[in-house]
């Protein structure tokens, strides 16, 4: 192997997105003519958005419940991509030391 070449991590396959894509496959089968997309499982939405913005091989290791995980996926998120959740994340933390 040349000295230049650098092997490339992949990331492992999202099974949520694997999923969705099925559910879109089979409702065009089954209904070629609708104009609208088939109805989505909100859960499923948030796995795959978990899947792409935090990776397939992410995990909560604390036992809460699946509602909780989804909070913890958001504000995961959202810190990462939203100067806005930022902002009104520190404004609430300036509130709470003012309100000690």
């Amino acid at each position: 192997m040349p000295k230049w070449f650098k092997r490339v991590k992949r990331k492992p396959k999202s099974d949520n997105i694997r999923k969705f894509v099925d559910i879109q496959y089979q409702f065009r089968v089954e209904h070629p003519k609708d104009l609208c997309p088939p109805e989505t499982d909100p859960q499923l939405v948030v796995n795959c958005l978990c899947d792409v913005f935090l990776g397939p091989d992410w995990y909560v290791a604390f036992p809460i419940g699946p509602k909780q995980v989804n909070t913890i996926i958001l504000d995961e998120i959202l810190r990462a991509h939203s100067m806005e959740y930022r902002k009104l994340i520190e404004e609430t933390k300036r509130k709470l030391r003012e309100n000690k």
